[in-house]
């Protein structure tokens, strides 16, 4: 009796190893409210709860969000554009926390839409769901858009210069990467467009105009 007892117990202990929760997603769901020709994005972190290397892996599924859309996807150290269908996290070492991103410019599209992960533990197979809803809204105006679409960008792709054109007063220009970090500012005019970027590296970046509520995607390539 007291044998079956004990192989009952491990038994139990062992089922436990094989199926505890490993890592935690902070927040299950997360909203982005965008407007037009903005640029807005969304963090939901998740948390590694055993100390040690974690190994996830994601499925993208119920994705409604607007193909005309400007969306960049990064989870933890790596970044996409679009939405790829699947992934695989960079370990996220103990004591670290690994996190979904999403960056959203619906430049003239108003429409709403969202898309969930299915991320689990490469290991144990131990999943969770989260979810981003975005919804792109018209704060500025129609005037203000129509205004708003004159102004170009050029060359693009670019290495060194970009510039602006119709830029019809001074205006603040700042630049970010694909994972919404602000990296550089710097005010143009119809008399100054010219915009030093000769210092970055290959990728996708933004250009964003907030007193006109413009953003503009660009790449750079040397």
């Amino acid at each position: 009796m007291k044998r079956k007892l004990t192989l009952s117990i491990l038994i139990v202990f062992v089922s436990s190893l094989v199926y505890a929760q490993t890592f935690e997603c902070i927040e299950k769901t997360a909203l982005i409210e965008v407007d037009l020709n903005s640029y807005n994005s969304a963090q939901i972190d998740i948390s590694n709860l055993v100390g040690t290397d974690l190994f996830l892996e994601w499925d993208a599924f119920d994705n409604t969000l607007n193909t005309s859309w400007d969306i960049a996807l990064c989870d933890y150290t790596s970044c996409y554009t679009g939405i790829p269908v699947s992934g695989v996290m960079t370990t996220i070492s103990g004591g670290m926390n690994g996190f979904f991103k999403i960056n959203v410019n619906p430049f003239n599209v108003l429409d709403s839409g969202q898309v969930s992960f299915s991320v689990y533990d490469a290991k144990t197979m131990v999943a969770d769901t989260v979810t981003f809803k975005v919804v792109a809204k018209n704060n500025i105006g129609i005037d203000a858009v129509i205004v708003n679409l004159e102004i170009e960008l050029y060359p693009n792709p670019a290495s060194s210069k970009l510039n602006f054109k119709n830029v019809s007063k001074s205006t603040r220009v700042d630049i970010y990467s694909i994972d919404a970090q602000h990296i550089a500012s710097e005010v143009i005019s119809n008399k100054n467009t010219d915009f030093d970027v000769s210092y970055l590296k290959d990728g996708v970046y933004f250009a964003v105009i907030k007193e006109l509520s413009k953003t503009i995607r660009f790449i750079i390539s040397n």
